[in-house]
């Protein structure tokens, strides 16, 4: 009997190490009860992360050890709380619940909308903190600015002289819609304004510092003369990634939509940064040129296609090309070109200088002939009667009736009124002397007023 109590001790230690584990979780369980109350207990994030759930899912059982992970590790920053939905299933249908596991987020009590991030504990972690708070982080000295954009991920950083003007309504915006996704920070301190803008507001994207490279600049800047959320959007959405990004699982769905080509190696920028970057300038270089040469917007790529294809450029083609601008970009290039390419290029400027030459000289002689046409003798496309302008069309009247009048007599002229046509009578242009109502006047204290002296 003794042995089989003894038996029985190690189960009663796992069920109690269970219990154990189970009291100490960080993921508070809500209820339809207490939903109402308890969702609007965010503290200062502002917001928590809700899991709506049933028991018998698989998916939500494979979740549960990531969410209890980023629990514990966003405990006193993010709370996050999850729902049994086969208990409460009045909260659940209040909010739209149809598939397990559903995860929303909820700002300030109310729903702010689904959560579409990673279902990982580093994932929802990352994501959590992005969502934290506000949108853009105020930077008020240079040193948090310096510590903002040296993080491993792409800054974008708003600086303006008036925090309360319509262009920083407008960068907020655009934050907001982009804060899961992207940082922002904005500041008002006078020396980076200065540094970065001279208008007193401006908007630059500053890219990670480990992937600098000589092929694309470090940072790049909105130059939109107005400020629109839209336009902020799409000029960050454009420019974010550069060239040749470098792919993690937390930004893999957004370049993944984008028309790129991947390359996969052991990509590693904590240990072997330098060994890193070697292998990524490879692509980097293949992407500049066909970004800048062979894409159809590149600056040079009608200059490339003159060089290889001429028949395929148009005349509209040939009439939009900057021969100046070509040019300059050709002997001043931005990285190293070799010397075949610039052979190549400098190629297909002569021959779209040779196509705007030909055009010019067919567009002279055709506005020639039509001059000469033009002015032939004989050639002439008004009708018989309209080509003598009527007599009357071509002449004024002789009309002088008013140099018959006779003069009037000198005789007849009275001067003095013509004189006093132009003169004001006295009373309107004098004042009136009005002394009745002056009280000097109507006291006797003084005694005989103009009698005897001082």
């Amino acid at each position: 009997m003794r042995l089989r109590r003894l038996a029985l001790f190690p189960g009663v230690a796992l069920l109690l190490a269970a219990a154990g584990l189970a009291a100490a979780s960080d993921v508070l369980e809500l209820t339809d009860d207490n939903f109402e109350s308890r969702v609007s207990d965010t503290g200062s994030a502002g917001l928590m992360l809700v899991e709506f759930f049933a028991p018998w899912c698989g998916h939500c059982k494979r979740l549960a050890p990531e969410y209890e992970a980023a629990a514990t590790r966003l405990k006193g920053i993010v709370p996050l709380a999850k729902v049994d939905c086969t208990a409460n299933t009045n909260t659940c249908n209040k909010y739209g619940v149809s598939g397990y596991p559903t995860l929303k987020i909820f700002r300030d009590g109310e729903e702010a909308g689904a959560y579409d991030g990673p279902r990982t504990a580093d994932g929802i972690v990352s994501h959590l903190k992005k969502q934290a708070g506000s949108a853009s982080v105020p930077l008020r000295t240079e040193e948090e600015f310096k510590k903002f954009i040296s993080d491993k991920d792409a800054s974008v950083v708003g600086f303006f002289d008036d925090l309360f003007s319509e262009a920083h309504s407008e960068f907020l915006k655009a934050a907001s819609n982009l804060r899961d996704n992207y940082r922002f920070a904005h500041t008002n301190v006078k020396s980076l304004v200065n540094e970065y803008d001279d208008n007193g507001e401006g908007i630059i994207l500053f890219r990670p510092s480990h992937l600098t490279n000589k092929f694309e600049d470090k940072t790049v800047a909105y130059t939109e003369r107005k400020m629109t959320s839209g336009k902020i959007k799409k000029v960050i959405q454009e420019n974010i990634f550069g060239i040749c990004p470098h792919m993690t699982e937390d930004n893999k769905d957004l370049i993944q939509g984008k028309d790129l080509l991947i390359a996969y190696y052991d990509v590693d920028y904590e240990k072997n940064a330098k060994g890193s970057n070697y292998w990524r300038n490879r692509p980097t270089r293949t992407m500049f040129y066909a970004h800048f040469v062979l894409s159809k917007r590149g600056y040079l790529a009608k200059i490339w296609l003159a060089a290889h294809r001429d028949k395929r450029l148009t005349k509209a083609h040939v009439l939009e090309c900057n021969l100046e601008r070509s040019m300059e970009s050709i002997t001043l290039p931005k990285v190293k070109t070799a010397l075949r390419t610039l052979g190549r290029l400098l190629l297909g400027v002569v021959r779209i200088y040779h196509r705007k030459a030909k055009y010019l000289l067919a567009d002279s002689n055709e506005a020639f002939i039509k001059i000469k046409m033009a002015f032939l003798s004989g050639i002439v496309n008004l009708p018989e009667e309209n080509r003598e302008a009527a007599y009357n069309a071509i002449t004024l009247p002789e009309e002088f009736h008013d140099f018959n009048q006779p003069l009037p007599d000198l005789g007849d002229i009275d001067a003095a009124q013509q004189f006093s046509l132009n003169q004001c009578r006295v009373v309107e242009i004098t004042r009136r002397e009005e002394v009745e109502n002056i009280s000097i006047l109507q006291e006797n204290e003084f005694g005989d007023f103009g009698k005897g002296g001082c």
